[in-house]
């Protein structure tokens, strides 16, 4: 047997043997922290209408998914060098700590504004465990058993899909909708035991990759003045906001191009870059899909007066979708197909949106179904495809970088975007704090949703564009 031959049959792998080899605590260990962070995601999400019924924050729900996902961010930023510090096992014990915390805060709070302190403190801890997970991951399994691992973990989202409105409605009707953030005291409990069996204790030799601060601080403090946009209908501090953020956003780009410790790609400007068009196409992708779908499962409880769980069940089809679609376009292997399906997932994204207005306007829930399905076959065409461009056309430091920032960036255009939903919301009338809900009449979706549906249609379509400025060919020489 030559060595090719022995590495080639190492290579050989199955989902099996993830469980092989003192794996399969870790392996369980990895799920339950992907997983908790999934679920949690669907059922707060789907209770969100339940808690503005109860408590009030019409005005300012869009925070709950804003500032969860700035405080991701940052976890998911520092992880780095909290693991280094005080290694990966201790690290869950933290993140466990802080989302129990935040858990709390959420499950006792009196007003709407303690339930968005919570679920920042929720974020920052499920920032962290996301990140140690993946940190562990690319440690722990190697070769095709990474690539085994990654599926499994792309079935826990569309499993979480499933499980987390089922979730959300069977600890609501027990435990009211507290019930969906103190269930996490036992998850809590339950990711720290796991790492304490599974996780090993060991630290990062070396010092610390610490984050530049004066890069960092400013572009957090501009995706956090921008969300405070969602708050206002007058145009006079919407503009200040928007002027205040674009000022930080130079600042910290400017200290970025003299920092010795770089986060962002070198060409992520140039827009003859594929990394850069790559970049704007998640982007926008995530900005305007958030945007677009913050309201939905009050959508379709107000319109279709359905119930909390099946409304989260119809909702959370485009994430079911979007693994289809993932699964669906996973053997395509030449450059110019993928290139094909990113074209295909943009336009089907584009005209999800356009039959979602139709659907809220007609008030035709398989319409609406329908939009949601598109939605996710959508995303899942496309995604796979465009996040290996951004990686694909650099080497070295600049593809860790440009791997490293696609989940800081998805935060921050989910962030943005639900700041977005909340002005467009407020400045078409939407919402409507007298409604026996608290937040909608069934006229006013019929009537005002549409409109904001029309605005993103039309706000997608120049992104259309960006696909076809891709290179046709894959790069002889990587830069």
């Amino acid at each position: 047997m030559t060595d090719q031959s022995n590495d080639a049959n190492a290579e050989k792998t199955s989902f099996a043997d993830l469980l092989k080899e003192g794996r399969a605590l870790l392996t369980l260990t990895l799920i339950i922290a992907i997983g908790s962070h999934a679920i949690n995601i669907f059922a707060v999400r789907t209770v969100l209408p339940t808690i503005v019924a109860d408590i009030g924050g019409a005005k300012i729900l869009f925070w709950s998914t804003a500032l969860f996902s700035l405080m991701a961010i940052l976890g998911g930023m520092l992880t780095i060098n909290l693991k280094s510090s005080i290694g990966a096992r201790q690290s869950f014990y933290l993140a466990a700590i802080l989302l129990v915390i935040g858990s709390a805060i959420g499950g006792f709070a009196p007003i709407f504004e303690v339930i968005i302190i919570g679920r920042g403190i929720q974020g920052f801890a499920e920032g962290i465990l996301v990140s140690l997970a993946y940190m562990v991951l690319a440690e722990s399994y190697k070769g095709n058993l990474m690539t085994r691992m990654i599926g499994i973990l792309a079935i826990v989202w569309a499993l979480a899909a499933a499980i987390g409105p089922m979730a959300a409605g069977i600890l609501e009707h027990f435990f009211t909708w507290r019930g969906t953030f103190l269930v996490n005291f036992v998850i809590g409990l339950v990711i720290a035991i796991q790492a304490f069996f599974a996780v090993p204790d060991t630290k990062r030799l070396g010092a610390a990759t610490k984050p530049d601060m004066r890069v960092l601080l400013p572009l957090i403090l501009a995706i956090t003045i921008l969300c405070f946009i969602g708050q206002f209908t007058d145009p006079l501090p919407i503009a200040a906001l928007l002027i205040a953020a674009a000022g930080l956003v130079f600042i910290g780009l400017r200290a970025e191009r003299h920092s010795k410790r770089r986060m962002l790609p070198l060409r992520l400007f140039d827009p003859r870059s594929p990394v850069a068009i790559a970049y704007m196409v998640t982007l926008l992708v995530n900005v305007l899909n958030t945007a677009n779908a913050l309201y939905n499962v009050a959508y379709v409880q107000t319109l279709w007066n359905i119930d909390l769980t099946l409304a989260g069940y119809m909702t959370a089809l485009p994430a079911a979708f979007w693994t289809v679609g993932s699964w669906s376009v996973s053997g395509v292997s030449t450059y110019q197909a993928q290139r094909r399906w990113i074209i295909i997932g943009i336009y089907a994204i584009w005209l999800s949106v356009a039959l979602s207005a139709i659907a809220l306007k007609l008030a035709s829930l398989p319409l609406f179904l329908l939009s949601l399905t598109l939605l996710g076959l959508g995303l899942g065409w496309q995604n796979i495809f465009i996040e290996k461009i951004a990686v694909q056309f650099v080497r070295g430091r600049e593809r860790d970088r440009a791997a490293a920032m696609l989940p800081p960036m998805d935060n921050a255009a989910s962030a943005f975007g639900a700041a977005l939903a909340g002005l467009v919301a407020l400045n078409i009338a939407l919402i409507n704090p007298d409604a026996p809900n608290g937040l909608f009449t069934a006229d006013g979706v019929q009537s005002s949703a549409p409109l904001m549906s029309v605005l993103f249609f039309v706000l997608h379509t120049p992104m259309l564009v960006l696909p076809h400025i891709l290179p046709k060919t894959p790069p002889r020489k990587i830069t």
